[in-house]
C-alpha cells in the first residue's frame, strides 16, 4: 500500500490510546487524535484488513487535548500519549482493565483498588535509547526510535526521563561523534537508582583506543556520571573508570538493593514504593508464613516480604540474578531469604523447594504471563496470590485459568500506571482460595 492522507473523524480509542476511525472502508489506528476530533492523518501501512496512521493537523479539538510537553512529540516513539491529559489516560486505562478482566474472567473483582499513580513526568530511572551516527550531518543521532519507524528520533531532550539522566545523556552525543569507533555504537542503556551517580552503558561493536577511553573517561568525572561499555552480552560490561564502583543502587521501604547496570528493575522508583507496599498489605502476610516470590529479580518484592513472613523464597531463571537476591540480603541483614534459579516456563525439576507448599504467592512475569507455572502453583493450594502484571492481556489469561478452573476468588485487581503517556499499563490482582 502506498502511504496517503486523508481528513477523518476520530470515533473512539483503542485500548492504547490510539484514535480508532474507519478509512475508505478499513478499521484505522491514528496516533495522536482523540475521539470526537477531526484530524488529518497519514495513513503509512495495511496490513490483515487494518490501516495505522500517524495524525499530522488536528483541525477539530477534544477538550481534553493538552500542549505535549516534548519538543519531540509526534517523531519520537518513546511516548504517544503526551497530548492527552494525564488523568484521562489513567481513566482510560483503568476502563480498559476492567473491560478485559469482565470479558475473560467472566467476573468483576470484589474490590477495584485505586490506581497507582506517580509523577506523570522525569519519572524513568531506566531506559534505551538508539544511536546512529549521521555521515551527511557528520554527527550522532540519539533517542528512542521514531514512531512507525526504525529510525532513532535526533532528540535533544526528553521529558519522561529522569532530570539526573537527562544532562548527561545529551552532552554525551558531541563526545560520541569525535570516537573512532563511533559508527559501531548502536544503543545506549541509561540507569539511575537515586543513590548514586547515573550510568550510561555504551553498546559498541568495535573496541574503544586509548584515546577514546581517555575522552569518555574525561567526561565521566565531569559531567559525575559512570559509563560503561558492552562489547557482547551481560557479562561483558565493563566500567571505564574502574576507580568507580560498579554497581548502583536504590530503596524500597527502607531497604537498599543493589543492582548490576544492566539488571531489570522498575523504572518508576516512586510508584514502585507503592507498588511493593500495596502487594504486601493485599498478601497480608503473618509472622509464621513461607512465602515464595516468582520471578522475583534482584528481590525487589522478596527482601520487603521477608521482613514480614518467617521465610521467604526467590524463583528466577537467572543464577547471576539469584545471587544478587542473596547479596541484597545480607546487605540489609535478612537471613530468612533463599533463593534459587529455575525457568519457570519449563516443567520444573523435582527439587524440594518446587514441592512446597507455601501460605503465599506472589509472582511478577514478564508480558509473556506466567500461565507455565500456575499448576504448580494450584498445587501449593496458597490461601493468598498477588499477581503483578505489565501486560493486562495475559493476566486476565492467567487469572481465568485460576478463578474458572481452580476455585479462586478474584479478590481485588487495581491499575498501576508505571508509564505515563505511553499506552502501556500494569496492573495488581488479588487471589483468594476458597475454603
Amino acid at each position: 500500500m502506498k502511504p496517503y492522507n486523508v481528513e477523518t473523524t476520530i470515533e473512539k480509542l483503542s485500548q492504547e490510546g490510539r484514535g480508532m476511525a474507519h478509512v475508505q472502508g478499513f478499521p484505522t489506528f491514528i496516533t495522536g487524535a482523540l475521539p470526537g476530533e477531526t484530524v488529518e492523518a497519514r495513513i503509512i501501512e495495511r496490513h490483515r484488513g487494518i490501516q495505522e496512521g500517524l495524525c499530522t493537523a488536528v483541525k477539530t479539538a477534544s477538550a481534553e487535548r493538552v500542549t505535549p510537553a516534548c519538543p519531540h512529540f509526534g517523531v519520537c516513539g518513546g511516548c504517544s500519549l503526551q497530548h492527552w491529559d494525564h488523568a484521562r489516560q489513567v481513566a482510560h486505562k483503568e476502563a480498559a482493565l476492567f473491560s478485559l478482566c469482565q470479558h475473560v474472567v467472566g467476573v468483576e473483582p470484589e474490590r477495584r483498588l485505586p490506581a497507582l499513580v506517580g509523577a506523570p513526568w522525569g519519572y524513568r530511572h531506566r531506559a534505551r535509547m538508539g544511536l546512529r551516527w549521521h555521515r551527511n550531518q557528520a554527527r550522532m543521532f540519539m533517542g528512542f526510535r521514531e514512531a512507525h519507524g526504525n529510525k532513532v528520533t535526533n532528540s535533544t531532550t526528553c521529558s519522561i526521563l529522569h532530570p539526573a539522566l537527562v544532562e548527561p545523556l545529551f552532552a554525551l552525543s558531541p563526545v560520541l561523534s569525535t570516537l573512532s569507533n563511533r559508527e559501531s555504537i548502536p544503543q545506549i542503556e541509561m540507569a539511575y537508582g537515586g543513590q548514586d551517580t547515573p550510568a550510561l552503558v555504551l553498546r559498541h561493536l568495535e573496541p574503544f583506543t586509548t584515546e577514546d577511553l581517555l575522552k569518555l573517561q574525561e567526561f565521566s568525572r565531569t559531567h559525575a556520571v559512570r559509563l560503561y561499555g558492552q562489547s557482547k552480552g551481560y557479562e561483558s560490561v565493563v566500567a571505564l573508570d574502574p576507580t568507580l564502583p560498579f554497581d548502583l543502587s536504590y530503596q524500597v521501604l527502607g531497604l537498599t538493593l543493589n543492582f548490576h547496570p544492566l539488571d531489570f528493575t522498575q523504572i518508576h522508583l516512586a510508584l514502585n514504593e507503592k507498588m511493593v507496599a500495596q502487594a504486601l498489605d493485599l498478601l497480608a502476610i503473618a509472622p509464621a508464613d513461607r512465602v515464595v516470590d516468582l520471578f522475583c529479580g534482584v528481590g525487589n518484592f522478596t527482601l520487603p516480604l521477608a521482613q514480614k513472613a518467617a521465610e521467604v523464597l526467590g524463583v528466577e531463571g537467572d543464577a547471576a540474578m539469584t545471587k544478587r537476591v542473596m547479596q541484597n540480603a545480607a546487605l540489609n541483614s535478612l537471613t530468612n531469604v533463599r533463593a534459587v534459579a529455575a525457568n519457570l516456563f519449563q516443567p520444573l525439576p523435582t527439587d524440594r523447594w518446587v514441592k512446597g507448599p507455601y501460605d503465599k504467592v506472589l509472582l511478577d512475569p514478564p508480558r509473556s504471563g506466567a500461565f507455565e507455572v500456575l499448576p504448580t502453583i494450584v498445587q501449593w493450594r496458597p490461601k493468598n496470590i498477588v499477581y503483578v502484571s505489565c501486560n493486562p492481556t495475559t493476566l486476565v489469561r492467567d487469572l481465568a485459568f485460576l478463578v474458572k478452573n481452580h476455585g479462586y476468588r478474584l479478590k481485588a485487581l487495581g491499575l498501576m500506571d508505571m508509564f505515563p503517556h505511553t499506552g502501556h499499563s500494569e496492573a495488581m490482582a488479588l487471589l483468594e482460595a476458597n475454603g
